[in-house]
């Protein structure tokens, strides 16, 4: 089995502001002094050291958040692109509630989230391209490497696709966000690709 350890990315000056962040790598998308100390804290918590590598998205928010968990331990660390996350197309660096007042019906009133739907009303990148680049990338992945642990430091919709892949879902809107700095452990069985999810959104005092 594949056992990937996926991470989202410490809080950034956007998510402390409401901002939808998509794919801006900008000062405002660097972490926070508390970011940097919710990954300080999973460092010390999380057996970085056991892992055979670090796979990380090329946004800035995420490399400062691998670079933290990574610092002692010192695992090679790849980038990819796959991992990304969504782009909201013009609407990365809105602001979400006004966003939600403007379009209600592209939103999710529960999570803030966008629907699929949200594509027929701005330019961003569907849910089904997420879907199609982060199944390529667990394929890749596991063909290459069958039966590592590996951490995935990537964004909120890394997460939630990768556990829509596990749940055979398609529709990331009825999640809430992983928070800051968690974790969600799911496996791959390289001979079937079929993907178990162990754990979502685990915090500091539950462990891993």
């Amino acid at each position: 089995m594949t056992t990937f350890y996926v991470v989202r990315h410490g809080q950034t000056w956007a998510n402390r502001a409401g901002k939808k962040q998509g794919i801006l790598d900008t000062a405002e998308t660097t972490l926070t002094p508390r970011g940097m100390l919710q990954a300080r804290q999973l460092r010390a918590a999380f057996p970085v050291a056991e892992m055979a590598g670090i796979i990380c998205s090329p946004l800035q928010r995420a490399r400062q958040t691998a670079g933290i968990l990574n610092e002692f331990a010192q695992r090679p660390v790849e980038i990819s692109p796959e991992i990304v996350e969504l782009s909201y197309g013009a609407w990365n660096g809105c602001m979400t509630r006004d966003l939600m007042a403007r379009y209600p019906a592209a939103f999710d009133a529960r999570t803030q989230e966008v629907t699929a739907t949200y594509t027929r009303t701005v330019a961003g990148e569907s849910m089904a391209a997420v879907r199609q680049r982060i199944q390529h990338f667990v394929r890749k992945t596991v063909t290459a490497r069958p039966n590592d642990k590996l951490l995935i430091v990537g964004h909120g919709w890394t997460v939630k696709m990768l556990l829509l892949l596990a749940l055979n879902g398609d529709n990331g809107a009825g999640m809430v966000d992983p928070v800051n700095a968690s974790v969600t452990r799911i496996e791959v069985d390289p001979g079937t690709l079929r993907c178990y999810l162990d754990y979502y959104n685990r915090g500091l005092e539950t462990g891993f």
